[in-house]
């Protein structure tokens, strides 16, 4: 979330870790629109992307909705805020803001655990798979090939039913008469895994199922944006705070990552780049189709996968097999040294986190592992091993060339 509010590379705003608050110096989307008159406002049902690691900065208003209020009993999902009751709140702030203004609006669902309206469920789920989907931890430990497909199940109710409530913000827009003259942008911070290679959830991998995500883009006044194109050439989240400044016809700042996707300049060319740094894990990865590198700092270890194949990252390719993948390494070595060589701010941390923060992100599984599957890769995933130390001269070597 950091990166899609400042379009910059993690390792470049330094906000990754659980206790990291958004640095104050970082311009930010609203801090950009702001001086152009846009009034902005911030719904989040995500305790992580609020007030207490410093996202509500620059915005007029900040509406935060990750713990219940009501006395009784309390399960984990009833601090989730649904779908609906976000889009509650966003019609609320409606009210309150008038064009030119920016609404920044971020529903938890799909996301554990998960609980959608039972209407959302699908005909083919009998009463059985019901109640099990109705258990508040069905989604762990091990479980059968029919229990996991009841999981994926229930994922796409959530989604389907974050669609409906989505569908209610945008018809109030348009009941109003702004939506002609707004700008609309649908994303997400990630995506799942659902035992691809032995993992569920997110936040324990750099795999293209956890990166690759859609990006809705419309807008009536700029036809570049009208609507009714697909385009298939990856983008990343660093894109969006450029793309949106460029529709609003809004000088872009120096020294951003990202850029608009919808400049002339060419996509296919470029090397998208990722991280995750959480707990015990380290990763960057860099990826040009059909190549894709994840670099695990800790281990030392970098991996070559390609894309092509049926299951990817499940085998990496050993160093020097061929002269294609032995040139895909090195470049993507290469832009990924550049980058980390590039300069970056310093990390700010929360000293301590409020009581009723941290029982929403404990119930959304942030401060605990609310998965049984371990962060390493699954007994079938087999790692080719590399000549590490040649891949590290030469690692050292584009690391001192992006230096100089």
């Amino acid at each position: 979330m950091a990166s899609l509010l400042t379009g910059l590379l993690p390792w470049h705003h330094r906000t990754e870790g659980r206790a990291h608050r958004l640095p104050e110096n970082l311009a930010t989307l609203p801090s950009l629109l702001e001086p152009h008159g846009y009034r902005c406002a911030l719904i989040s049902a995500n305790p992580n992307v609020g007030s207490v690691f410093g996202f509500e900065r620059s915005f007029a208003s900040t509406r935060e909705l990750y713990l219940r209020r009501s006395a009784g009993r309390v399960r984990g999902a009833e601090l989730v805020a649904p779908s609906d009751a976000v889009t509650r709140e966003a019609l609320a702030a409606l009210e309150e803001l008038s064009p030119p203004f920016c609404l920044v609006v971020l529903a938890i669902d799909p996301h554990s655990p998960y609980s959608p309206p039972e209407r959302f469920l699908p005909d083919v789920l009998d009463e059985s798979a019901r109640q099990f989907a109705r258990k508040s931890d069905f989604h762990k430990g091990e479980l059968t090939a029919e229990q996991q497909d009841i999981v994926r199940h229930v994922y796409q109710a959530e989604i389907a039913f974050n669609d409906e409530s989505y569908g209610a913000l945008i018809d109030a827009i348009e009941s109003r008469g702004w939506l002609d003259d707004t700008i609309v942008a649908v994303t997400s911070d990630h995506g799942e895994e659902f035992w691809e290679y032995g993992r569920r959830g997110h936040g324990k991998s750099l795999s293209e199922e956890v990166l690759h995500v859609p990006l809705l883009l419309y807008y009536k006044g700029d036809a570049r944006a009208t609507g009714g194109k697909r385009i298939a050439t990856p983008s990343q989240l660093i894109d969006v705070l450029p793309t949106l400044l460029d529709l609003a016809n809004i000088e872009l700042p120096e020294q951003l990552d990202g850029r608009s996707l919808l400049s002339d300049e060419q996509q296919k060319s470029r090397v998208l780049l990722s991280s995750l740094q959480l707990d015990d894990l380290d990763l960057r990865s860099a990826r040009a189709y059909p190549w894709k590198l994840v670099w695990d700092r800790k281990r030392d270890r970098r991996s070559l996968y390609d894309l092509r194949l049926e299951e990817p990252e499940r085998v990496a390719i050993s160093l020097g097999a061929d002269e294609e993948s032995s040139k895909a390494r090195k470049r993507l070595v290469e832009r990924l040294a550049r980058s980390f060589a590039e300069p970056t701010g310093s990390a700010e941390s929360v000293a301590e986190l409020p009581s009723d923060v941290e029982a929403a992100l404990r119930a959304l599984g942030y401060l605990e592992d609310q998965l049984e599957e371990p962060h390493e890769a699954a007994p079938d995933q087999v790692e080719v091993e590399v000549d590490v130390e040649v891949e590290k001269a030469e690692v050292e070597k584009a690391e001192d060339s992006a230096a100089e």
